[in-house]
């Protein structure tokens, strides 16, 4: 029982690439567009403060959402472009698809909890900034729950508490790098998991009951669309992929 709890259902590949509301080529395109927009964000950051990079939660989460699109991209590419995709993507290897299927939980989890945090506790650092700093501030805590709210309306990956673990271990995880960053540069990347202030055990208690709380709303979200849209029958948008001739990309120009 607890095997099955930890291993989610294998996953059916067409809900990576295929949409009730709109086209898989047009689902593409916009993958195409978030995932360079991502990409522009990276290159601002690295040219900002590349040395401070890796200690920061944002940062990591930015880097998953690239993760996850480009991954998105790649199979929108092969299942507009060939008549054997669907085939080809359940051939994978188990691993292969497992941490496909994880690339998107952990950013579609991740990104609410950095805009919450950020527009309720850190909102101050928008003061007092470059126009640059600002811009990479508001894409950070802002366009990534925007792509992500887009991927939860659009898309159709399914969430399952069988991800439950690697979500707590990954999240435990950056908790313990957050410290070998304070003791390599100095600095507190967060200010609140400053371990020397009183009840810092309670701070980081709450942190994870946060953070387990969060993960369990958005997967029942997810499940809750999915029984909706089950229930009023809504079936993939279809008929608009391309010729097995054509490659995907064309379709973006």
């Amino acid at each position: 029982m607890i095997l099955n709890f930890l291993t989610p259902e294998p996953l059916d590949p067409e809900t990576l690439v295929t949409s009730v509301h709109v086209s898989s080529v047009t689902l593409f395109r916009i993958r195409c567009a978030f995932v360079l927009y991502l990409i522009a964000v990276l290159i601002g950051e690295w040219v900002y403060d590349v040395q401070h990079m890796w200690g920061f939660f944002t940062e990591w989460s930015w880097i998953g959402l690239i993760i996850y699109f480009s991954t998105a991209v790649y199979n929108g590419h092969v299942y507009n472009s060939s008549k054997d995709a669907v085939a080809s993507m359940r051939s994978r290897p188990y691993l292969v698809q497992y941490l496909n299927w994880l690339s998107y939980v952990l950013p579609a989890v991740y990104v609410y909890i950095i805009t919450l945090v950020f527009w309720t506790v850190l909102n101050d650092l928008l003061s007092d900034v470059s126009p640059l700093n600002k811009w990479l501030l508001s894409s950070q805590h802002a366009f990534n729950s925007i792509v992500m709210i887009s991927e939860l309306i659009l898309g159709r990956v399914p969430l399952s508490y069988a991800f439950l673990v690697p979500f707590v271990f990954i999240s435990l995880s950056y908790l313990a790098l957050v410290y070998v960053f304070y003791r390599t540069t100095g600095i507190w990347a967060y200010s609140f998991l400053n371990t020397s202030k009183s009840f810092a055990w309670a701070w980081y208690l709450g942190i994870i009951v946060f953070f387990l709380l969060v993960f369990v709303g958005i997967v029942a979200i997810h499940q809750y669309r999915d029984r909706r849209r089950e229930t009023k029958g809504m079936k993939v948008v279809g008929g608009s992929r391309l010729d097995s001739s054509h490659s995907a990309l064309n379709a973006i120009v």
